[in-house]
């Protein structure tokens, strides 16, 4: 028995690394576009943070292994940060091409 997708239009994706499911309304896609969207602004601003307490440190005493930790978390931070950039453009994209 098949199923009707009612008023959905289905956008068919590219066969490749990222693809988690065979294909995605255009609801869906506005949906996830919508969930990061604020996600960079605010991961940029906490990576920032996180740098500026590096630097203020850089006078005192430091143990290395903490002084570790917190580069690592900056690096991890702008990471996410242009994985979410990319997929925020990818979904951009796929969406201008229905």
């Amino acid at each position: 028995m098949a199923r009707r997708n009612r008023g959905a239009k289905v956008v068919l994706l590219p066969k490749g690394r990222d693809r988690m499911v065979a294909y995605k309304t255009v609801d869906g896609l506005h949906k996830e576009l919508r969930r990061i969207d604020g996600d960079p602004e605010r991961l940029r601003r906490e990576a920032a943070q996180l740098r500026r307490d590096i630097a203020e440190r850089r006078d005192a005493p430091q143990d290395p292994e903490e002084l570790s930790v917190a580069l690592t978390a900056a690096e991890e931070q702008e990471a996410i940060i242009a994985w979410l950039d990319a997929r925020r453009e990818k979904l951009q994209r796929q969406l201008t091409e229905v």
